[in-house]
Formats: structure tokens, C-alpha cells, sequence
């Protein structure tokens, strides 16, 4: 029964752990594309602007700083780079669990398997599960411009 417990725990962590630092990539990717995309509209402002002095040129520029204007706040609104920070964060966390929980089941036989320190480990995960769902849930208030509670 410890046993079963303990390898579905392990199965759970770690298939959460794996989902975690998939959007965290996706999430780092998506920041850096916002940022990379903003630089890149800038220079080719002050370029339009530098090269073309008419009517024309001003025009163009109005257009590309209207387009980083959007991007931006699309970034401000999302905040990916929060979101990725966040699930890095809470993924270190999950793997320190997973090498514990490994640890213990390498480091002793399954009828030596206590239930009550593989409720610990249940804890321990449910603790760090429930912190990360209000960590997100604040970041989530303060980009609505609400207040978090």
C-alpha cells in the first residue's frame, strides 16, 4: 500500500513538474519574443524617422510606434516574464521534492515505506501546489489592476 502510494505521488510530481517547466520555456519564449519585437520596432523608428524626413517618414513612424505601443502592453498585461519566474521557481521546488521522495524509496525497502512520511511528502506538495496557485492568483489581481488579497 506505501508503496503504491509513493511511486503514484512520484508519477504526480513529476508529470506536474514536467507540465510546469514546459510553460515555463513557452512562457520565457513568448517574453523574449515581446521584447525582441519591441527593440526591433524601436530601431526601425528612429531609422524612418532618420532617413525620411517628409510627411511620409512621420507617417510610417506614427504607425510602427503605435504597433510597440500595443506590444507593450500586451507584455504589461500578460507579464510573462512574472509567470516564467514564478514557474521556475516552483518547478526548483518540485524537483527538490521529487529527489527527496526518490531518496527515500532508493534508500530503504517498500515494506520499510512508512505511510505517515509519504503523507509528509503529500504535504509538502500540496503546500507548495497551493503557494504557487496564490502567487498566481495575486499576479493575476495586480495585472487587473485589482488589489490582491
Amino acid at each position: 500500500m506505501s508503496e503504491d502510494a509513493l511511486t503514484m505521488l512520484i508519477e504526480e510530481v513529476s508529470a506536474r513538474s514536467r507540465g510546469l517547466s514546459k510553460m515555463a520555456v513557452k512562457n520565457y519564449r513568448n517574453n523574449l519574443i515581446l521584447k525582441v519585437t519591441t527593440i526591433l520596432l524601436g530601431s526601425i523608428v528612429t531609422g524612418v524617422l532618420a532617413l525620411s524626413p517628409g510627411d511620409n517618414g512621420k507617417n510610417i513612424a506614427i504607425v510602427i510606434t503605435s504597433v510597440i505601443t500595443v506590444v507593450t502592453s500586451i507584455d504589461t498585461l500578460i507579464n510573462y516574464q512574472a509567470r516564467y519566474t514564478d514557474q521556475l521557481e516552483f518547478s526548483k521546488k518540485m524537483f527538490q521534492l521529487l529527489r527527496d521522495m526518490r531518496f527515500y524509496a532508493i534508500s530503504r525497502q517498500p515494506s520499510e515505506y512508512k505511510l505517515t512520511e509519504i503523507e509528509e511528502f503529500k504535504d509538502r506538495y500540496l503546500h507548495m501546489e497551493n503557494e504557487f496557485n496564490i502567487a498566481r492568483a495575486k499576479g493575476t489581481k495586480e495585472q487587473n489592476g485589482t488589489k490582491p488579497n
